[in-house]
């Protein structure tokens, strides 16, 4: 009988071609966006996972239990610094979490925003100054005292022509200060008091200057050894990395670029990388922006440009833009630039201009000062060496991950406001000397003054403290032990394990959590997905999207099938009846439509799915290129390669076969139902 069904059913599908070729178009193009969409979304999966496990969080993230606010390692959505609690004995939890069997490191953290200060351009150029001075280098020192002069000459001008805008005797009397700084008899004896000499400059006419090189900082503190071991995408751009056990500081290339370079090669980076996209900055209002930045450029890169570098850069626009002209003009015609002049404008300055001006505002080897906000509330600077920008081998157009910039873990604490063991052993000794004692709230009024006793002196006038004592401001040491990196507070960690797979990533959590209850320490455990916020949930945003999408697609399907179905029902009334005449039963109606439509969505899907996984195939070869910076954190890379498995190919099949079944069921009653006399009463 079964064989009988299948023999019926196929004849029937090929005898209705109209009809099959319509439902077994839309069986096709059902299997074929599942398995695309399944392959692509996959990929994405485990593309943004990639991203977020091998920059920062790790496969677990630990941080204290109990904290005001929601833990996230990007913060709150980017908006600021949420309050996730303080984790004090680092070293306790790293103990314990290590010897969880599949454990590979654990990375302590913390996260801080800051203000970097590099100082302005004339800030730079009088340290300089003051360095060829110490070193007695008189070329070097002439060549700057040329720079500062014609610096301070378009400081004048400026603040000239504004001068009718403030009251401030201050700024009056500093642009004095400038005025008399420009003439040649201040210069005049320079070499008999240099120092003097900066002191003015430094302290008076130096802030007239707007300071562009102060700018906000999103730093990660960390064990940076451990840190650049244990994430090997984690590469050096420029300079090098931070020595071991060694104070320091890296910026994220990202920011560098960003933040840190020149505005004018800022803006040429992002006309002709938008270009490289096919955008115009005809089109574009955003571009168009960019364009009036580079336009008002002109007076930073005067100011920039010494005296030796004016006459050579002038010659040298003068070839390339075609006729002489001055110097501002020159460069207000290199900095105004159309869709046809772009690429040849911004070759012309990185070939003429770019190596003769500070490209970045902060070098690589100079000394940034980061100022923070303790978690007590109070101010505290600390001072640290640049030595080199980084990214991450593949998402270097990522957003998400060109945000930490990189400090030691020890840094961080001092700026976070957490004491160093020597600090703390320090303001031991000091209340040891100076006989301080903790005192009750309600004893401090009598403790303070003596109660209602006489007054007593007590104590010699002549005593003095031992030598050494009084050191609360020492300058920070560039070098630590290693195990002041574990010894002190953190605020969260990265764990690594063995197993980066989902069923690993969730026995290493139960694991880990475990371990940590068991030596009760009030530590959480989360992955990497529960731990990235909103960002660990695109892919599931995505995924959404797309079961909802082929939900659509499979309510249309349910319809346009049933319809073309219930229609074919009625004009094979005659057969029906025919064979019900002769002794066909209800269930073998049911069974035979069901079986012509089982016939058409196993053929029909196995084509679409084949078809999609050519189209897979082609796309991994290919690949998929990321359009813009979401979309490379995405793809873990500049391109999406997903993989073709057996399960996209089955499971779409299997999905078209599901719908056909449910597309039938109403058709089939309705044919089970014809009467043997309808074919009787049917004109053939």
């Amino acid at each position: 009988m079964n064989a009988l069904i299948w023999r019926i059913a196929l004849r029937n599908v090929l005898a209705h071609r109209v009809k099959s070729v319509i439902v077994g178009l839309i069986f096709g193009l059902g299997a074929l966006v599942g398995v695309v969409g399944n392959a692509l979304v996959d990929a994405m999966d485990r593309g943004m996972s990639r991203s977020i496990i091998e920059s920062l969080a790790g496969h677990l993230q630990l941080h204290a239990k109990g904290g005001k606010d929601p833990f996230s390692i990007y913060g709150d959505e980017f908006a600021g610094m949420p309050d996730f609690g303080v984790m004090p004995d680092f070293a306790a939890i790293q103990a314990v979490v290590e010897a969880v069997p599949g454990v590979k490191a654990v990375i302590p953290m913390g996260s801080q925003v800051a203000f970097g200060d590099g100082g302005n351009l004339l800030d730079r150029k009088l340290a300089a100054l003051r360095a060829a001075v110490k070193v007695g280098d008189g070329a070097a020192g002439a060549d700057l005292v040329a720079h500062i002069r014609r610096i301070l000459d378009l400081v004048v001008a400026d603040m000239s022509a504004a001068r009718g805008l403030t009251t401030d005797a201050d700024v009056e009397a500093r642009l004095r200060d400038a005025e008399a700084a420009r003439t040649d008899a201040f210069w005049a004896d320079f070499e008999a008091d240099p120092l003097a000499k900066l002191e003015v400059l430094e302290n008076r006419v130096a802030p007239l200057l707007a300071q562009p090189g102060t700018l906000p900082i999103w730093f990660l503190g960390t064990d940076l050894d451990r840190f650049q071991a244990s994430f090997p995408r984690f590469k050096v751009v420029l300079g090098g990395a931070v020595p071991p056990l060694t104070r320091g500081f890296l910026f994220n290339h990202g920011v560098y670029e960003e933040a840190v370079k020149h505005r004018a090669a800022w803006a040429f980076d992002k006309l002709v990388r938008a270009a490289g996209r096919g955008k115009r900055i005809a089109d574009d209002a955003e571009l168009q922006g960019h364009a009036d930045v580079l336009r008002g450029q002109v007076r930073s890169l005067e100011q920039q440009l010494g005296p030796a570098d004016q006459a050579v850069v002038a010659q040298a626009l003068a070839e390339g833009l075609g006729g002489p002209a001055t110097l501002r003009e020159l460069l207000t015609r290199l900095v105004t630039v159309d869709d046809e002049t772009l690429q040849a404008r911004r070759d012309l300055f990185y070939a003429v201009v770019a190596p003769r001006i500070e490209l970045y505002a902060v070098q690589v080897g100079d000394t940034i000062t980061l100022r923070s906000f303790t978690q007590a509330g109070y101010a505290r600077a600390i001072n640290l060496k640049v030595y080199g920008t980084y990214t991450f081998e593949g998402l270097e157009d990522s957003t998400i991950t060109s945000q930490h910039n990189l400090v030691d873990l020890l840094s961080f604490r001092e700026l976070f406001g957490h004491a160093s063991a020597d600090s703390q052993a320090e303001i031991a000794k000091l209340r040891q000397v100076a006989g301080v004692q903790d005192v009750a709230r309600g004893d401090a009024e009598a403790d303070l003054f003596g109660g209602d006793g006489p007054l007593v002196a007590e104590g010699s006038a002549g005593a003095v403290l031992p030598a050494g004592t009084l050191t609360v401001q020492r300058a920070a040491s560039t070098t630590f032990r290693p195990e002041e990196v574990n010894q002190g507070m953190a605020l969260h960690a990265a764990v690594l394990l063995d197993a980066g797979d989902p069923a690993g990533v969730a026995a290493g959590k139960v694991a880990v959590q475990a371990a940590l209850d068991a030596a009760h320490l009030p530590v959480e455990v989360q992955t990497w997905q529960e731990a990235s916020g909103i960002v660990g949930q695109l892919v599931l945003m995505i995924r959404l999207v797309l079961v909802i999408v082929v939900s659509l697609l499979s309510i249309v399907a349910l319809v346009i099938i049933n319809n073309s179905v219930v229609m074919a029902t009625m004009d094979r009334v005659r057969e029906i009846g025919t064979m019900r005449a002769i002794g066909a039963q209800r269930a073998f109606i049911k069974q035979l439509f069901m079986t012509e439509s089982l016939v058409l969505s196993l053929v029909a899907g196995t084509v679409g799915a084949l078809a999609g996984g050519a189209l897979v195939l082609w796309i991994q070869h290919v690949g998929l290129p990321a359009t813009d910076e979401f979309t490379t954190f995405l793809y873990s890379g500049p391109d999406l390669r997903p993989t073709l498995t057996a399960f996209h190919l089955l499971g779409a099949v299997g999905n078209v076969a599901f719908v056909g079944f449910l597309a039938t069921l109403y058709p089939a009653a309705v044919a089970a139902r014809i009467p043997p006399v309808e074919a009787m009463a049917t004109r053939g």
